[in-house]
């Protein structure tokens, strides 16, 4: 029983989570920069620099399904982790 195959699966699928909320960010940002008053200028207010030209496009819907399945494969993880301890646990009251 080791304990550091689910802890690697939960730093996985932390580092999935921080990309998907990036990624939901920039769609945010992206939506924010597109929005324009009545006569085709951005207000003052919304004019922000982005940092790269090059930015890819961001898929929201993807983003969004990625961002849930990393959190459930934490909760998996974590429900595997709280198993093997609980194994462990028993091993130990029995000798």
């Amino acid at each position: 029983m080791d304990l550091l195959i689910p802890l690697a699966g939960i730093r996985a699928a932390s580092l999935r989570m921080d990309r998907a909320a990036t990624d939901i960010a920039r769609a945010a940002h992206a939506t924010q920069d597109d929005a324009s008053s009545a006569d085709g200028t951005p207000p003052a207010a919304q004019r922000v620099p982005t940092a790269s030209v090059d930015a890819p496009e961001v898929d929201l819907p993807s983003a969004m399904v990625d961002l849930i399945s990393a959190s459930q494969a934490v909760t998996a993880n974590l429900q595997s982790l709280r198993r093997t301890d609980d194994a462990l646990g028993a091993l130990l009251d029995r000798r």
